[in-house]
């Protein structure tokens, strides 16, 4: 029963990160929650599986890790350039607004 645990699972783990990373079209950090929650199903494997689902579940532990990381300074990066574009826009000479 513990075995076919693992092995769902390490296959939702699988697909989960394979469509939230390749098919998802959010802006940063809008697949924050999707990664946590990805992370949480990795620790399944982790604890529970043999020592191969146990080296799967580490790893997936880790690339769940290094992109909600990135999915946080992505983020922070896109709301600084949003903000630049917003004080670009708001200190524009009144000529340059008119053309608009």
């Amino acid at each position: 029963m513990k075995g076919s645990i693992v092995r769902i699972a390490s296959a939702v783990w699988t697909v989960g990160f394979l469509a939230t990373a390749c098919f998802s079209l959010s802006v940063p950090p809008g697949d924050l929650g999707l990664f946590v929650g990805l992370f949480c199903i990795a620790l399944v494997p982790c604890f529970l599986g043999a020592r191969r689902y146990r080296i799967f579940g580490l790893v997936a532990m880790a690339l769940s890790l290094l992109c909600v990381g990135l999915e946080v300074y992505s983020g922070k990066q896109i709301r600084l350039q949003r903000a630049d574009a917003v004080r670009a826009s708001t200190n524009a000479p009144a000529a340059d607004r008119k053309n608009e």
